[in-house]
């Protein structure tokens, strides 16, 4: 009964921010990990997305894999116990959606993993972003980012985090243009 309505309450949850239309970010494990481990190079680029998740201009979406994943993955500092605080925090914020891995999601994966040779926490993602139909998916992944506009039915814009900026004459400027997302609609 209780897992019952908490899932009622997800779906609910999932529903009211289709309805927002607010743009949406998946951010990949590394993402998170990049801005909890506070990466000289990596946590800026987070910066201006998180901004603009916190000021309501735009959702972050994750799977649930990235509660766990980010607290270790290849390549990154494991996250310690102490700041346990910040991390749980960061994913209970209002403006993180987080995605359950459902039979569904986990089965179109496994399909990323055979055609596309998509690593399988990859493919969990990939998978949650084009599930979620987010606008785009954001990671500092190099084998990933290949990926950019090459899977989903509607092509998934995949690219390193970045947020438009507003110029000092009032035109949308983005400092990560050659790096982050080309969206005509900025």
């Amino acid at each position: 009964m209780i897992a019952t309505y908490q899932a009622t309450k997800k779906c609910a949850e999932f529903l009211r921010w289709e309805m927002d239309k607010k743009r949406s970010h998946y951010w990949d494990s590394c993402v998170f990990l990049a801005w909890l481990n506070d990466d000289p190079e990596q946590a800026p680029k987070c910066e201006g997305v998180l901004d603009a998740a916190d000021q309501g201009k735009l959702r972050i979406v994750t799977s649930a894999l990235t509660i766990t994943e980010v607290l270790f993955t290849k390549g990154y500092e494991k996250i310690d116990i102490r700041d346990r605080d910040k991390v749980e925090a960061l994913f209970k914020s209002s403006f993180i959606t987080v995605i359950d891995v459902s039979r569904f999601i986990a089965e179109h994966a496994r399909e990323l993993v055979w055609t596309n040779d998509v690593r399988p926490k990859d493919s969990i993602h990939v998978s949650s972003a084009i599930y979620a139909k987010v606008d785009e998916f954001n990671t500092f992944d190099e084998k990933l980012l290949s990926l950019n506009n090459k899977v989903g039915d509607n092509p998934l814009s995949i690219c390193i985090p970045s947020y438009p900026l507003q110029g000092a004459l009032g035109l949308t400027v983005n400092e990560e243009e050659e790096e982050g997302c080309i969206d005509d609609d900025i």
